[in-house]
């Protein structure tokens, strides 16, 4: 006569080909297939059990712990069913140890392996020995993208799925205008409709800047934030790089009226031209920029990086772009959004920040505003971006990014229980991030590809 216990599970398991979100209730299942996993030999599952009176399903997320490749998967389930998915994927069994130890100060280098765990959100150490990238499958990736890249027509589903994981560096400027829909996937005339989009753009540039004084708030407002740009960063303080961001912000203010011009959008323009750049001269780090100058590019190379960057810039924001129109409704719809997912995720946190009177306004602001380009080394953001520029319809941007920010916070969890309100604010306004490897961006995405086929594609899981 009583009701039989709801299950509900979650399992995210990242293949070679394809990344599986399972979601399992009493009353059945549902695999959803999305884009392609981080390419690390780990398997990421997620569980939660409720026994319940009530005949509906529910569901509650459980932070997960990315393993390393020696070690074996952290279950958070009841161990018969441990056993069940232990079994499933080959692995061995291991039941449930979760830590939550505070990030430690440096401290002398420790053991490849040796992971610091922030609230149950594993990461590598810092200070850990990286693992250098293997040249022979770095190799493999760039000829798995020229062969995409020289087909008469590109499979852009294909490229997607490819590029989810990251794009290398000899091929990123091409694959981001065709990932951003500047160039078509279509090679035939494709050049002349490149010709066509910078003359178009300095044409607009030139009948812009002979104008009257109608646009004198608009240029006044650039010319204050370009000395704020990437301050640490001497090339940005070059008069010609100057002057190709304020053309760039110029025409994209005066273009789109709704929006104008808004602060942090110089901020957002950096990864593009830095990207654009390295189509001309090498770049091999883009957050080592010291031996990178002006000079390196003639002045037709920056009038295609310039051009170039403008559209591509365009395109970026057109789904985003009720994040700079009047009050910013974007934004705060994510903050919004950003505070619920934390609150089902992680209650102890949300309850510290509430206690505390820490709004999200405050620290996750910024986060929306510049897309995280003030919170990461700029080689990450590009990393970031190739993510999400993999993402269909803008979603990467408009949807991913905030669950990108939820695990970013998420990840502090355990110091940030242990602050009061000045010394919280001061890390998560100032994240300790310049010791981060592309290790750190990938288990942050895969866990935040995670929540959002969890929250956002279930609907009664919806916020």
């Amino acid at each position: 006569g009583a009701a039989a216990p709801a299950l509900a599970v979650v399992c995210s398991l990242p293949t070679e080909s394809a990344s599986l979100a399972l979601v399992m209730t009493a009353r059945g299942c549902k695999v959803v297939a999305g884009a392609p996993p981080i390419e690390q030999p780990r398997r990421t599952l997620l569980f939660s059990f409720h026994k319940t009176q009530a005949a509906k399903p529910s569901l509650v997320a459980a932070p997960t712990t990315a393993t390393s490749p020696a070690a074996a998967p952290t279950f958070t389930q009841s161990p018969p069913v441990a056993r069940i998915f232990a079994s499933l994927q080959g692995l061995p069994l291991r039941l449930p140890h979760r830590s939550c130890t505070p990030p430690a100060p440096p401290s002398p280098p420790v053991p490849r392996n040796s992971r610091c765990s922030f609230d149950g959100f594993a990461t590598p150490c810092t200070n850990a020995p990286q693992t250098p990238p293997d040249p022979a499958a770095e190799e493999r990736r760039l000829e798995k993208f020229r062969e995409l890249l020289s087909a008469p027509v590109v499979d852009m589903g294909k490229l997607r799925k490819l590029s989810w994981n990251g794009i290398s560096r000899e091929v990123r400027p091409m694959v981001w205008k065709l990932l951003l829909e500047y160039l078509p996937a279509n090679s035939e005339g494709r050049n002349d409709i490149l010709l066509r989009k910078r003359k178009d753009y300095h044409d607009a540039l030139s009948n812009l800047m002979h104008r009257n004084t109608e646009d004198e708030p608009v240029l006044r407002q650039i010319h204050m934030d370009l000395p704020r740009t990437c301050p640490c960063i001497d090339m940005f303080r070059e008069p010609r790089i100057q002057q190709v961001l304020e053309h760039i912000l110029f025409v994209w203010a005066v273009k789109h009226p709704a929006s104008s011009y808004v602060q942090g959008l110089n901020d957002v323009c950096v990864p593009v031209l830095l990207v654009l750049m390295s189509e001309h001269t090498p770049i091999e780090d883009y957050s080592k920029l010291e031996n990178v100058t002006a000079s390196l590019l003639d002045e037709d190379a920056w009038n295609d990086v310039e051009a170039d960057s403008y559209w591509c810039l365009s395109k970026l924001l057109d789904g985003i772009q009720n994040h700079y129109t009047f009050a910013q409704p974007g934004i705060q719809k994510s903050l919004h959004r950003m505070q619920k997912l934390v609150e089902k995720i992680d209650p102890p946190l949300s309850l510290h920040l509430q206690q505390q009177g820490a709004l999200y306004i405050q620290f996750a602001f910024r986060w929306m505003n510049c897309l995280l380009i003030r919170e990461l080394p700029m080689r990450l953001i590009v990393r970031i971006w190739d993510t999400y520029m993999a993402e269909e319809q803008n979603r990467g941007f408009a949807v991913l990014h905030t669950y990108v920010c939820v695990a970013v916070l998420v990840m502090w969890s355990a110091s940030l229980r242990n602050q009061e309100f000045q010394e919280l604010m001061l890390l998560l306004q100032h994240l300790p991030t310049e010791n981060w490897t592309t290790r750190h961006v990938e288990e942050i995405l895969s866990q935040a590809y995670t929540w959002r086929e969890m929250y956002n594609d279930s609907r009664h899981l919806s916020l």
